[in-house]
């Protein structure tokens, strides 16, 4: 997707909205685990909610972002091959490899 795009993954489970932002161009998933209870700390750190249901794409709503709807809390970019050593994860070296993005908190904008 285009960078700057906003995205709505909305959770099965809770209804919650983990909203997103592509900080860099690439391919997202369809599915991430809800992050729609989820504390960020003001050095970016994730402390996980309450809710570990699956959240699915809304594929990219057109228009102005509903008012019901908040910002982007959460940003897809294009990792560092520094991170990407770091990582083992067999199917997540595989989706940075086929022009995968990874998400992480936004910490500022």
């Amino acid at each position: 997707m285009p960078k700057g795009r906003e995205n709505v993954y909305v959770c099965r489970k809770c209804g919650g909205h983990t909203v997103t932002i592509d900080r860099d161009e690439g391919t997202t998933p369809f599915m991430i685990t809800c992050r729609a209870g989820d504390i960020i700390t003001e050095d970016g750190l994730r402390i996980p909610g309450s809710c570990n249901g699956d959240a699915h794409s809304s594929f990219y709503p057109p228009g102005p972002r509903p008012p019901h709807i908040e910002p982007p809390k959460w940003e897809w970019y294009k990792p560092d091959g520094l991170e990407i050593r770091d990582i083992t994860e067999l199917n997540t070296l595989q989706h940075i490899a086929l022009g995968g993005l990874l998400i992480r908190p936004i910490v500022s904008l």
